[in-house]
């Protein structure tokens, strides 16, 4: 018996610790997906969580042209919309264009948009227009966004949003979003 005790011990303890490698995917976070969209939730404090969707390349040395994120970086933050580009890059003097067909079509001047972390992450820094598209996106089945590349060419990335409510309502039961604050987050958006 008392064997059989050691042994469970051992392995729960064994299971523990390979369950805090975090070098590892699914680096510690809780994953769900939900049709075209991961939803993804760090561990900690404040609990950063994001959604994702890609253009997919196999060709493209990543596997992907582009990324479209939306974080919450934590519980009474508001979302951040993010093009991440991996080949082309946009050019941040133009304009994006945001096409939501049926829904809507947002034109962001380059003064709205902001690269924080990287060279090739564009952010949509206006919280405004953040609620329009996301309030369109939960609406739409597409969206395309075009923007101008490095070298001064019309570029544009197009994006599935099958699956994207139920994301961002993962994400945001994840990092502990009440609904009654996002519903109030959203109108003063």
């Amino acid at each position: 018996m008392r064997y059989i005790l050691a042994v469970l011990l051992y392995l729960l303890g064994a299971q523990g610790a390979m369950a805090s490698d975090c070098s590892k995917a699914p680096f510690c976070e809780t994953r769900a997906y939900f049709t075209d969209w991961l939803a993804a939730c760090r561990p900690g404090e404040p609990r950063y969580c994001s959604i994702n969707t890609y253009v997919h390349n196999q060709a493209a040395p990543a596997g992907i042209d582009y990324q479209l994120r939306v974080a919450r970086p934590a519980p009474d933050a508001g979302l951040h919309i993010s093009l991440i580009a991996v080949e082309r890059f946009a050019t941040t003097s133009k304009e994006m264009i945001f096409d939501i067909p049926g829904e809507a079509n947002l034109v962001v001047a380059p003064e709205k948009l902001s690269t924080p972390d990287s060279i090739n992450e564009y952010m949509v820094k206006d919280p405004a227009i953040v609620a329009e598209l996301v309030d369109a996106m939960k609406k739409g089945y597409t969206l395309a966004i075009r923007f101008t590349d490095e070298e001064g060419n019309p570029a544009s990335a197009h994006f599935s949003l099958m699956g994207f409510t139920l994301a961002l309502s993962f994400i945001d039961e994840e990092a502990g979003v009440t609904p009654p604050a996002r519903q109030a987050r959203s109108e003063a958006n």
